[in-house]
Formats: structure tokens, sequence, C-alpha cells
């Protein structure tokens, strides 16, 4: 915000016509009480309307800063191409012209580069005493210039892969998918200052099995030999319930690996064979900051399987935890407390968490009787905890979903209210997914 200096012009001509007046006074030497009072009467009165002038005129102009700020702001968090329609909507709704008695016009100018947004206000301030000053307004312009940047953003995107996803559902996820990453990339192919992880989850999530650290991470051995049952990468959770919930690596100790996900260990269903990785969704990418990367394996998620939540947002955390630098093939999560860096996590769902008989990463602990929603809603809860201890932005998304009780789950599971969206249209979807984008930026005050 800048101040010109016509407030301080206007103020030198006030100043000029009070000593004028005294002046005037001091040379008359008619009648001495009458130029006494006259004297010190008159410029009295004008000191006083100057001293209630300026309080009045310095207290518009702040406001017509912060305002000018907020509009500014504005037309560079959201749509360039409805800068100026958004700029000149916050900046009347933070300013009331008809309280402060202000004639104003606002100017928007955007570099070519649309890095910075300049936001020019000129106007008039009509003063109370015209009279007595001899100035019936008090003009001003004031300038916000906004530096649009992008601070260091990781992010995770979890995505419900099961089989309620199939059709529509799972094309208009990609589109806001897609529509997210555009948003946040705005046109460049990668950025250093951002990283996306995408973790599609369903009955379990996956890991790429040509990479042998991530073999390393399992704790049994692949019973499976050719190429139709070659492990696809996924797994079950921890058997220890602590570990089941927080973003510590695998190490040397059994606990904090994983058994390979093997649909039923390979029974016989029907008197046919099974795959062993039936119902494995597609594998996790680690993050990235490559723009057509992430799209490309955005679109080619598949849905099928049951809804196993809290499986997918924990290993949403692990992909942007730092306590997992070195694990992950892709760009390398920064500290929890690294300077202009921030966390989020982005999770949606389409249904109820789910792990009834078939078969999920439970199945280790629970076997074929399953696990019931209330113990996966809570398992879940507990993680959307942990998360945010950590100061990790939580944005929720409910797609078409009839249960108010996982409505419920993700509205707390989020940060904060305005983080969480019930989308009940596939135009919805994308649409908040792009909110969700103009969230995650970050907008800085240059001047």
């Amino acid at each position: 915000m800048e101040v010109k200096n016509k407030f301080r012009r206007w103020l030198d001509q006030v100043m000029t016509f009070a000593l004028s007046l005294t002046k005037d006074f001091y040379h008359d030497e008619k009648g001495g009480i009458a130029v006494i009072a006259g004297v010190t009467l008159i410029p009295l009165l004008t000191f006083s309307s100057v001293g209630i002038e300026l309080t009045r005129v310095s207290h518009a102009q702040t406001k017509v800063a912060y305002a000018a700020d907020a509009a500014a702001l504005a037309a560079a968090r959201y749509k360039t191409e409805d800068a100026e329609e958004n700029a000149l909507k916050f900046f009347n709704a933070n300013f009331d012209r008809d309280r402060f008695n202000v004639t104003l016009e606002t100017n928007l100018e955007i570099s070519e580069d649309k890095k910075n947004f300049i936001l020019r206000v000129n106007g008039d301030i009509a003063t109370y005493f015209s009279e007595v000053l001899g100035i019936s307004s008090v003009p001003f312009e004031i300038s916000s210039v906004i530096e649009r940047q992008l601070g260091g953003v990781e992010v995770a995107l979890v995505l419900d892969n099961s089989g309620s996803m199939s059709g529509s559902k799972m094309t208009s996820l990609k589109n806001a998918s897609n529509a997210l990453i555009t948003k946040l990339f705005e046109g460049s192919d990668d950025l250093d200052s951002i990283a996306l992880s995408i973790v599609p989850y369903s009955s379990s999530v996956a890991v790429d099995p040509t990479v042998s650290e991530y073999q390393s991470w399992m704790r049994d051995v692949w019973p499976f030999n050719g190429n139709n049952r070659k492990w696809a990468g996924c797994l079950e959770v921890r058997q220890v319930q602590s570990l089941r919930r927080n973003d510590s690596p695998p190490s040397a100790s059994d606990d904090t690996k994983f058994f390979h996900y093997n649909y039923r260990k390979g029974l016989l269903f029907g008197g046919g064979f099974l795959s062993p990785n039936r119902y494995c969704p597609l594998k996790m990418m680690p993050l990235s900051n490559n723009d057509d990367d992430l799209k490309s394996h955005i679109n080619n998620m598949v849905a099928s399987g049951s809804t196993v939540g809290p499986f997918g947002l924990v290993w949403g955390w692990r992909m942007i935890s730092p306590r997992w630098q070195g694990k992950w093939t892709g760009v390398e999560a920064k500290d929890y407390e690294a300077p202009d860096n921030r966390k989020a996590i982005v999770m949606m769902t389409d249904g109820e968490n789910s792990a009834d008989t078939n078969y999920t990463a439970y199945y280790s602990i629970v076997g074929t009787n399953g696990i019931s929603k209330s113990v996966l809603d809570n398992e879940m809860a507990q993680i959307c905890k942990k998360i945010k201890k950590k100061n990790i932005e939580i944005y929720t998304v409910t797609f078409k979903l009839n249960s108010d009780s996982t409505k419920k789950l993700y509205r707390n599971c989020a940060t904060r209210p305005a983080n969480y969206f019930d989308a009940e249209t596939d135009a919805d979807l994308e649409g908040m997914f792009t909110k969700i984008a103009e969230s995650i930026k970050v907008i800085r005050i240059k001047s």
C-alpha cells in the first residue's frame, strides 16, 4: 500500500489559510477585546476543524487501504480472467463509500507475466467544515501491490478408487484432479516450489513393486510365481495399532514393516483361481513437480474394491512426511519446520468406509470376519488428529454421498469448516478442487 502526497499538499493549504486569518486579525487595531477574541477564536475554530478533519480523513484512508489490499489479494488469488470483477466485489464489501462521503475510482493493472497485481484507488473525501477551512474535499491516491507467488507446497491427493467410483464418477475425479494440478502449476510444466503426490486407495494402497527399496519393507515372502501372479505392490496394515496411525517409516523392526496384500491368501472361489492382487488399486506416485507426469498418473486410475479410508489417509501423510526422507523415489519432502513451505492433504470419497468379509488391507488382523465401519471411522478420526498436530492442512471432499455420518467424519477431519466440501454433481467436484488449489496458494502483499 502506498499513500501519495496529495493529503500533505491539502494540509499545507489548510495551514496557510489558518495563518492568513490570524495575520489579518493581528494587524487589526480596532476594538481591543474584539481583536483579541478574533485572534484567539477564529484560529481555535480553524485548528479544531483541522483536527477533526485530520482524524476523519486518516480513518477513511486507512479503510480504503485495507479494502484495496483485500481487493488486490482477491484479484491475485482467483482466476485471472475474473480479476477485475473480483477486485471490485471485494473492495465494495470492505469499504462503505456512503458512510465516509467519498467519491473514488479503482483501476487494476496486471503485469504481463500475471505475477503482479496493482490496484490504484483515486478519489476525494468531502470535508465537513468546508466553510471554515475554505476547502471542500481532500484528494487521495492509494495503491496496493500484490505479488502472486507460490511458496513451497507439498500436496498429497488421496483419491477414492473404490468400485463405486466407476463410470462417470471416475471421469469426474480425473477431470477435477487435473484441474487442481493445472491451477497450482499455472501453465508451467514444472515448478521447483511445488510437489504433488497421488495416493489412489480402495481395498488397499500400492507401492511400485519394481522398486527394490519398497520390497525391503515387507515382513513376509511373496508366495507366487509367474507373470499373472507377480506382486502388484499392495500392502496390508501394520499389526500394532499405534503404528497403523502414525508416519513412522519402515525400520529393522518387523512391527514397522508390512505383509504383502494377498487376496484371500490365494484361496479358490467357485472352482477358479482369483488373482492375489484382486482389488489392488493403481500404485501411489511419490512427490513429483512435473505437471504432465502427475496428470498421466491420474488418468491411469481404475475403480475397484472397497473403501478403506484410514489406510489411504495415513499413506497420504507418509508421502509428505519428513520422516520418510530417503525412502521414496520422488521429490524429497521437506522438514515440518522448513521456512516458507506448506504441507497439505486433499482427501475425497464417494462412500462409507468399508472392510467387510471381502479381502482388504486389514485381513491379517480381522480375517474373513471383516471390520466394522465404526472401527474404521474411529481409526481415520485418530489419524486426522495426528496429522493436524503436525500443522498439515487437511482438505476433505465427499462426492455424491448420502451418508450423514461419513459427511460428519470428513467435515471433522478437515482443518477448518471451510476446508470441507460436499460435491453433489460432477461440475461441483471440479469447481471445488479448483477452489482448494486457490486456497493452497500463497499470495503475498508486496507493498
